[in-house]
């Protein structure tokens, strides 16, 4: 009797794998500053953990030793830039590449079934911090931004959150990350329960979005979920006989696109468009940044100090005369050229690559695995379609802001999806539940 509860506690440990639930702890105590070191404490644990998992998998195994020290290494690094980390001393030097490189080395460690679960503790912090957010949601003034009462200037972020994710780029960031992650856990889910829940977590976690005024916030997400599903599906789509699904179908793929032009681009025409012609101007200038200097600068970049100095609103000609400077280029990869010169750029494009190339093999994978399929092949849902979602997600995040600075948890975030594309080949699933369950 003690040997088979001990077994069932076992299998009950596999299958909720508790430990996951530290990372949505950090996400949600992350949305308060005051809970900072808790929050980085309690990410860094989880990963240590994380990293430490395969190792013992894997330790009766002769060729795991060269994994084991890869995993060392990284964990040796962390525990390096621990205290660093923790108090939020290094936002935007080495510390913010290490923390995407762990984020892509922690997904290295998971399988369909860890990832499936990990998505699920996602999806609850979705859930739980969008509720917060949402708690203190005002339709008749500006949410997260700047608020104007009894003449004083002042902002919810400001008075409630003290900013603990940091300004609208950090939180709309998040929000972005968890709303796509979410999609995903209610698509990869085999349990109807998992399924609504991730469901929901999608629709709260989109409206938060919307709420946030964040017009990035508002595009990325669902245009990464439509669009992946398009890539994946469209040719089943274009091929259907039903004219009358079809068109149904494309109002359904049309209609957030008429909602966010309508609501969130047209309604901010004014402010809004004058704001990103200065964001065109600091792009462009810290991507001219690397020219104006010596020539050493175009190998090696810039310091951030002279990049600002050289981007000031001044110098940019920007309709505010002050030489205030800004601190990033609002584009991911201007500010990863304007810093790090041609060998950021190689650094960049090796990692595009590398996420490319996995991309592409997992839709390939998940294409010759629907024709297996005897199902609608519409309604399926593969490994591919999720990589797909999550890439372009960052990739229009990437465009718009700088996502890898100013915050530990971002950066851990953006690298754990990249690293998506980077898992060995997924069996595509299909939500209905008369499929039987693909091989781990």
């Amino acid at each position: 009797m003690p040997i088979l509860f001990s077994q069932n506690i076992r299998s009950l440990l596999r299958t909720l794998r508790p430990l996951d639930a530290l990372l949505p702890c950090s996400l949600v105590l992350h949305l308060y500053k005051t809970n900072s070191a808790l929050s980085q404490g309690l990410l860094l644990i989880w990963v240590a953990i994380r990293f430490l998992e395969p190792v013992f998998q894997n330790r009766g195994k002769v060729d795991s030793r060269h994994l084991g020290t890869a995993y060392a290494l990284f964990t040796g690094l962390l525990l390096f830039q621990a205290h660093t980390i923790a108090i939020r001393a290094d936002k935007v030097g080495f510390s913010q590449y290490l923390m995407v490189a762990i984020g892509l080395a922690v997904g290295f460690t998971l399988n369909l079934k860890a990832w499936r679960i990990l998505l699920q503790w996602m999806n609850i912090a979705t859930l739980s911090i969008c509720t917060v957010l949402l708690s203190h949601f005002q339709s008749h003034e500006m949410w997260i931004g700047i608020i104007q009462g009894d003449g004083i200037m002042s902002s919810v972020n400001d008075e409630i959150f003290a900013k603990g994710y940091g300004g609208i780029n950090r939180i709309a960031t998040m929000l972005c990350l968890l709303t796509i992650a979410s999609w995903a856990s209610a698509r990869l889910s085999k349990s109807r329960f998992f399924q609504i829940l991730g469901g929901l977590g999608t629709c709260i976690g989109y409206f938060t979005c919307l709420a946030s005024e964040s017009r990035m916030a508002a595009i990325a997400p669902i245009t990464g979920i439509i669009i992946s599903w398009l890539i994946i599906h469209g040719r089943s789509l274009l091929r259907s006989s039903n004219r009358k699904n079809l068109i149904i179908r494309a109002i359904l793929i049309l209609g957030p696109f008429f909602a966010i032009g309508t609501f969130v681009v047209g309604s901010d025409l004014d402010v809004g468009f004058s704001g990103d012609l200065t964001r065109l101007k600091l792009i462009r200038c810290w991507l001219s940044s690397v020219y104006k200097t010596k020539i050493s600068n175009i190998v090696w970049g810039n310091s951030r100090e002279k990049v600002m100095s050289l981007c000031s609103n001044n110098n940019i000609g920007n309709a505010d005369d002050t030489k205030r400077a800004i601190g990033h280029a609002h584009n991911t990869f201007a500010h990863i050229t304007g810093l790090h010169g041609l060998f950021g750029i190689i650094a960049i494009c090796i990692l595009i690559i590398v996420i490319y190339r996995g991309m592409i093999s997992q839709i390939l994978h998940s294409r010759i695995t629907f024709k297996s399929i005897s199902s609608n092949p519409i309604t399926n849902f593969s490994w591919g379609e999720a990589c797909l979602g999550f890439n372009l997600t960052i990739l229009i995040c990437s465009l718009t802001t700088t996502i890898h600075i100013y915050n530990h948890v971002n950066q851990l975030l953006i690298g754990l999806l990249l690293s998506a594309s980077l898992a060995p080949p997924l069996t595509a699933r299909n939500t209905r539940p008369c499929l039987p369950p693909e091989p781990l």
